[in-house]
């Protein structure tokens, strides 16, 4: 026969909570040496194992669970491009997001014409006296593209299809998709005018978007937008994960495979 603690330890923590108060009892530990390697007699070779209260420790879970809430879905939000330490993140979206923004601003071959280096050389640059001719970058761009390496692991390309692919296409539009996320990348003075289309509600910018339909970011003349597959506007059809946006009026159809 079991005991049901629950009812007591919910009005616990509940009143921990109302009442802005952290026992003093749930922060004793009990501290037990654990051998990490090497001479059992040396005191170095030890680690310490700090064994906190039971209820402590579901105290503490549930306030970081309501406090990661609060600030994925709050006009406090998190910043999206905040990678580390959060769920559906990871170093490898990270990548594809700078890769990705380094690529589209080459694409649009924006001339640069206060180059420092160029207006003021290093005479005495050993890299100017004895240049590299065989560099890989320049010889083999393809084969070492970190988005390949990207793609072929949690990160994949997506698909956009728009009835009016010149204009949009001048947005130089990329979609990728990979952790549970949804990816948009736009560039150009159009991105104002995307807007996201959530059903039976009105279509809503993406740079005003409600905190459950995703993160809008601003880069450099344009911007990313993240959504969870889960997200609103998102729908499940044919094995992908499609939403809807419209662009100066016009249908525009992201997807990302269901994998």
């Amino acid at each position: 026969m079991y005991l049901d603690v629950t009812s007591p330890i919910t009005k616990i923590i509940n009143l921990s909570i109302s009442q802005n108060m952290f026992p003093s009892m749930w922060k004793s530990a009990v501290v037990a040496p654990i051998l990490k390697s090497g001479d059992p007699h040396s005191m170095s070779n030890y680690r310490p194992i700090s064994i906190l209260p039971t209820v402590s420790k579901i105290a503490e879970k549930l306030i970081a669970k309501q406090i990661v809430n609060h600030l994925n879905t709050t006009p406090y939000a998190i910043h999206p491009m905040q990678f580390g330490f959060r769920a559906n993140y990871s170093t490898e979206t990270a990548t594809c997001f700078f890769t990705e923004n380094i690529r589209a601003l080459l694409d649009r071959d924006d001339p640069i014409e206060d180059d420092p280096i160029e207006d003021d050389p290093i005479e005495d640059d050993p890299i100017e006296d004895d240049p590299i001719e065989d560099d890989p970058i320049e010889d083999d761009p393809i084969e070492d593209d970190p988005i390949s390496d990207l793609q072929s692991s949690a990160v994949m390309q997506g698909q956009l299809e728009s009835s009016s692919e010149g204009p949009w296409d001048a947005m130089s539009p990329k979609l990728w998709c990979g952790d549970g996320l949804m990816n948009l990348q736009l560039f150009g003075s159009g991105v104002d005018l995307v807007e996201l289309c959530r059903g039976s509600s009105a279509p809503v910018p993406l740079g005003h978007l409600p905190p459950n339909c995703g993160h809008t970011s601003p880069t450099h003349g344009g911007l990313v937008y993240a959504t969870p597959y889960d997200g609103c506007g998102v729908a499940q059809k044919g094995g992908n994960y499609v939403m809807q946006m419209l662009w100066q009026g016009t249908p525009v159809v992201i997807s990302c495979p269901m994998t």
